[in-house]
């Protein structure tokens, strides 16, 4: 994939109505942003200064009503929960994500965000140090113990693109984009001895 079809592919996205985050340089800082314009899309080298957990597990939500000495829980913002695509979240964070998804396995709000959401890995663009921890050999061993839908491996001025889902696989199928790998997800934990 080059960078102008993933331009075109996010732009794809905004159409199919999900809102798409991303990180963007502001200012000094790094940070998650929306994406209003498919076409003003950059990669950044560095990771962003707050995790893009906020988007998956908000740090304020309305989970009960207390109404006449009665008790309910307020489910009904789970379906104003809008349909989002987390774009350029690196491996640490992705490693993370594994850790969010198991604590909060049993957590229906959560568990709510998480099917309305598109997870794009990225691989961080490497940098001229050479000991830079986010510089990986992305092969099968290492992305099938993360979890994403899509992650696309920066390659110069191309990206080798794998699906880590079946909704990954299907949104890449109806963009018309089906030249990826399929990674299956096999568990957090690294086997020994192979």
């Amino acid at each position: 994939m080059t960078h102008g079809q993933l331009q075109k592919f996010i732009g794809f996205l905004i159409k199919r109505g999900y809102v798409v985050w991303a990180p963007e340089k502001l200012q000094t800082e790094i940070v998650y942003a929306e994406v209003k314009d498919a076409s003003k899309l950059k990669l950044v080298k560095e990771p962003p200064l707050h995790s893009f957990k906020r988007f998956l597990f908000p740090p304020e939500e309305i989970l009960f009503e207390f109404k006449k000495e009665k008790m309910r829980e307020v489910r009904d913002g789970s379906v104003n929960i809008p349909k989002q695509a987390i774009f350029g979240i690196n491996p640490i964070d992705l490693k993370a994500l594994v850790l969010l998804n198991h604590v909060f396995e049993k957590d229906p709000w959560y568990q709510e965000r998480m099917k309305r959401a598109l997870i794009i890995g990225q691989s961080l663009i490497p940098t001229d140090v050479d000991q830079n921890i986010f510089h990986i050999k992305y092969e099968e061993d290492i992305l099938e113990h993360l979890q994403f839908d899509i992650f696309l491996e920066v390659q110069g001025d191309r990206y080798f693109v794998y699906t880590g889902s079946e909704e990954g696989q299907k949104i890449l199928d109806e963009f018309g984009h089906r030249d990826y790998e399929h990674i299956q997800f096999a568990g957090p934990v690294r086997e020994e001895g192979l």
